[in-house]
């Protein structure tokens, strides 16, 4: 919504989208700043900074082509501020962020559940139902997700086109036996050993405060929503921004964790030892983004040269269809090129142009068996269309009829750039 905004007021670039993502960090610093001071105290706070600037997959999530992962944490901490508040309105506004965190990312539905629970602890410890509270969230949290689901799911509105739309969403990429495959990197694989690092101590120091009652509602909230957004990533395909937010949280509570765990052994060396450990870990992520900063995974120009390439090769006249490739589509500076992309296995958008006959007379894809909608149409595309140029993992395909005409300069496409080869030699 706000990177559309920007678009309308600024013009489309990639540098307005990511002037959007780039605020959303700097608003995730400062509300994560406030939270720790007020949970644990102000002295917390630039080690908190220090952990969370040094993590790479802060900006490499943060900045990709505006995913929602950090904005759903924005405003996620932005409720958990006003959480503890006892009056309607605040508790209100706290239930509209957490909805509004539910619906740019689906993953933070599973905030709920926190909420729930943190709440039945409360009830229990002051032996009463606080029906007022209840209501309160409630109402805040249903306004954007009753907007959210009318917008997603199709007309007309029925019960079951709802509960299809939310079946999706408990495991989008429809696999199986992948638990056993993911617990095996947390022990084998730096990330997810990372992520254990960070949470075993926040659990330890945890359970250590709530003996002695020295901790906070929104701790509990956001100790469920990282279990189970733990328990939601063993049972996806293994891609670790699916575990990012629980992660990013982590970073945000280690350092207070381990800190207050060593005034338990009441020792200035469990003090030196756990400031040390921190240091110790901000270093090694430092050394990690600096060294990795220009991976493909963080940096890649490939998309970029190759819609420059395109832009000035193709005719200006010419019919283009991308498929499955957004990041090219959205990087292709031509207002009538078309786009067709797979969502998940029940959802796609865009022209069947195989079911209307409106063949393009170029279309850009990956490699013909990496995509599901070619092989589906493999015989009409494999008469129609011949292959011309490749780039990682980009491929350019032009109609029969159009290469006839000899419209292009075969022999001088795509070598006007003697650095693109080397440039986006990883690509892929």
């Amino acid at each position: 919504g706000w990177i559309i905004l920007v678009f309308k007021i600024f013009g489309v670039g990639l540098a307005q989208a990511q002037s959007v993502m780039i605020l959303f960090l700097i608003a995730f610093l400062i509300v994560a700043s406030i939270l720790v001071a007020r949970w644990y105290g102000a002295k917390y706070v630039p080690w908190m900074l220090a952990l969370v600037v040094t993590f790479l997959p802060f900006y490499g999530n943060g900045l990709s082509g505006g995913l929602g992962e950090v904005p759903g944490l924005v405003y996620l901490l932005f409720g958990l501020l006003l959480y503890e508040k006892e009056k309607r309105w605040p508790l209100f506004f706290c239930g509209l962020f957490l909805g509004l965190a539910a619906t740019t990312k689906v993953i933070y539905i599973l905030i709920f559940a926190g909420i729930a629970v943190a709440e039945i602890i409360r009830a229990v410890r002051e032996k009463k139902w606080l029906w007022s509270r209840w209501l309160a969230l409630g109402a805040g949290i249903l306004l954007p997700v009753m907007v959210w689901l009318l917008t997603l799911t199709p007309r007309p509105i029925t019960i079951d086109a709802v509960k299809q739309t939310l079946t999706y969403y408990v495991n989008p990429y429809d696999v199986a036996g992948v638990v056993t495959d993911n617990l095996r990197r947390f022990v084998i694989e730096s990330t997810p050993a990372h992520f254990l690092l960070l949470f075993i101590p926040f659990l330890i120091s945890l359970f250590y405060r709530f003996k002695k009652k020295n901790w906070q509602y929104g701790e509990i909230v956001l100790l469920m929503f990282i279990s189970l957004n733990l328990l939601f990533y063993l049972r996806t395909v293994g891609w670790y921004r699916y575990l990012f937010p629980a992660h990013l949280l982590l970073l945000m509570l280690f350092a207070p964790a381990i800190m207050i765990l060593a005034k338990e052994f009441v020792r200035s060396r469990a003090g030196h030892a756990a400031a040390g450990a921190v240091i110790l870990l901000v270093m090694i992520q430092g050394a990690q983004a600096i060294s990795h900063r220009t991976d493909n995974l963080y940096h890649n120009p490939l998309p970029r040269l190759f819609a420059r390439e395109l832009m000035a090769d193709l005719p200006a006249d010419a019919s283009i269809m991308i498929i499955d490739k957004p990041e090219l589509w959205f990087l292709f500076l031509r207002p009538d090129v078309k786009q067709r992309m797979k969502m998940n296995p029940r959802v796609s958008f865009g022209e069947d142009i195989f079911a209307t006959g409106n063949l393009p007379d170029y279309i850009v894809s990956g490699e013909l068996e990496t995509n599901e909608y070619i092989s589906a149409n493999d015989g009409t595309f494999r008469d129609q269309y011949i292959r011309l140029e490749e780039m990682g993992s980009y491929v350019l395909f032009e109609k029969r009829e159009k290469s006839k005409t000899g419209i292009l300069d075969y022999e001088n496409l795509f070598i006007r750039s003697p650095s693109l080869d080397k440039e986006g030699a990883g690509g892929g």
